[in-house]
């Protein structure tokens, strides 16, 4: 016994109905596409390889679609409804799925079955078959935004470039002089009255000519020549689209879709007693509205998973973007249908940017100014929100001084670079905007801002690295080896 319509078990009950029909299993026909004749996703079959009296042979013919849909859309008669059910319930046809299959419309030409039907049905059938007709045209609807996401523009701070020299008249006396008496034996620059790193190598290197006192002061200049070295950094996010509105119309036969929707950058953060958290997100809403004709409706048949939308004048349902077969029914007539490929009719994409927090956020090669929109106390939490934006924008309400140095990240008073602390395996990054980051055993993580039991935050950390870093002062520390160290200018690698 073969499966019929794709169904590998029966109850012996139906298995006995179905040996009682006059139809043999070697007649009954299945489309090529789907041979078990129930398929999950839509595909077409052309009218010349269906066994059919009413088919087109030029036409193409979807293998299914639902019935509930078309009676929604007005596009079956008393009549037709009546035949369609009875298409999908007749025991030939089970199980009932409550859908139209070329394979069951088929099946009910066989004579033992047509010869069923009443007058009005036999006149129905064929145009049952009408309503399975597919499209021929293909249509390509463009979405209303160019591609949503971020992307991190940051450069990572490099070895520190010290001066080229040091001016001795700036110099403190001690270090002054013991830097004159450096130049009567070595003076790189040719310069009398400069001082250079290679002048303090040397010296250094080639110690028997000074005081131990001396050598000290020229370990100090070193040191002189770290701190103000400058190191080159950026933390920069560039992010697409820009905020604001977007907006774009669409035209699918008689219906105009309107797709419209914002593109947001917002910061959020919020201190307890003990602890701060911090949000940065990037969202982008969009939805869909329709403009028809009156009493007109459409159905969209999603290609992949053969799932049947309807809708009217007004909000588009939440259609995933891909291939569909679109349809537009009126009056109980199909006026319009084609094969279109759609983008998300309506969608809430979000990304989570909680490690790009104090980054500078920039949209095409501008800037976005970060505006502070409210603060808030409430009963256990102070609040603060802002939003990155084209232009300024003036806060709602009052701004609560409190709350913003509550929830400020700290200042970090040690200068842009990289420094290293082999006895930790911990590299410490530190970029513009206060925004640090740190190397752990080749892992590289954000150092962010966290709570200080009540009062102004002063410390960043990351617990997963378990690794700190307390800006007021300067200390970082960590565990897995145990460590801690002051950190200093004059500590960057250079």
């Amino acid at each position: 016994m073969k499966t019929i319509l794709g169904v590998t078990s029966r109850s012996l009950i139906f298995l006995s109905l179905v040996s009682a029909c006059s139809t043999s299993d070697d007649d009954i026909w299945y489309p090529p596409t789907d041979p078990g004749g129930k398929a999950d996703a839509v595909s077409t079959i052309r009218g010349s390889d269906i066994p059919s009296a009413f088919v087109d042979a030029s036409k193409p013919y979807l293998l299914s679609r639902r019935i509930d849909r078309l009676n929604d859309v007005g596009a079956l008669d008393a009549v037709e409804a009546r035949l369609a059910l009875r298409i999908d319930g007749i025991i030939a046809n089970m199980p009932s799925d409550g859908r139209l299959h070329l394979a069951e419309l088929v099946r009910m030409e066989d004579p033992s079955i047509h010869d069923s039907l009443f007058p009005d049905e036999l006149a129905a059938l064929p145009r049952l078959w009408k309503k399975v007709e597919a499209p021929s045209t293909n249509d390509l609807v463009v979405g209303p935004d160019i591609a949503f996401g971020v992307v991190d523009t940051g450069t990572p701070p490099g070895p520190a470039v010290p001066p080229p020299s040091l001016d001795i008249a700036s110099l403190v006396a001690e270090l002054g002089t013991a830097a004159s008496r450096l130049q009567n034996l070595f003076n790189s620059d040719h310069n009398a009255t400069t001082v250079t790193l290679a002048d303090l190598g040397n010296a250094v290197a080639n110690p028997g000519a000074f005081t131990t006192a001396e050598i000290v002061a020229f370990g100090k200049l070193q040191a002189l020549f770290r701190e103000q070295a400058v190191a080159q950094a950026d933390a920069t996010l560039a992010v697409s689209p820009p905020p604001g509105p977007f907006a774009r119309d669409a035209t699918l036969g008689p219906v105009t879709l309107h797709m419209a929707g914002t593109t947001s950058y917002e910061e959020d953060r919020e201190a307890f007693s003990s602890t701060l958290q911090l949000r940065l997100t990037g969202k982008q809403i969009h939805t869909t509205t329709a403009t028809l004709p009156a009493d007109s409706k459409v159905i969209v048949i999603e290609k992949a998973t053969s799932i049947e939308t309807v809708f009217g004048v007004g909000d588009v349902p939440d259609l995933q973007g891909g291939a569909h077969v679109f349809e537009v029914w009126r009056a109980g007539q199909r006026v319009f249908a084609t094969n279109a490929t759609l983008p998300d009719e309506t969608r809430t994409a979000t990304v989570d940017l909680a490690d790009k927090l104090d980054y500078t956020l920039v949209a095409g090669l501008t800037p976005l100014v970060r505006n502070l929109v409210t603060t808030t106390v409430g009963s256990s939490t102070l609040v603060t929100h802002h939003t990155f934006d084209k232009t300024v924008i003036a806060p709602a309400g009052m701004v609560n001084d409190f709350v913003l140095t509550r929830t400020a990240t700290p200042k970090v008073s040690i200068p842009v670079g990289r420094y290293a602390f082999p006895q930790g395996n911990v590299t410490l990054l530190v970029f513009p905007n206060n925004v640090l980051w740190v190397v752990k055993n080749g892992q590289t993580a954000r150092l962010l801002p966290i709570g200080n039991s009540s009062t102004n935050p002063t410390r960043f950390s990351n617990s997963g690295l378990g690794v700190s870093f307390d800006a007021s002062s300067s200390m970082l520390s960590g565990n897995s080896p145990s460590f801690s160290a002051i950190v200093t200018a004059s500590m960057r690698d250079i």
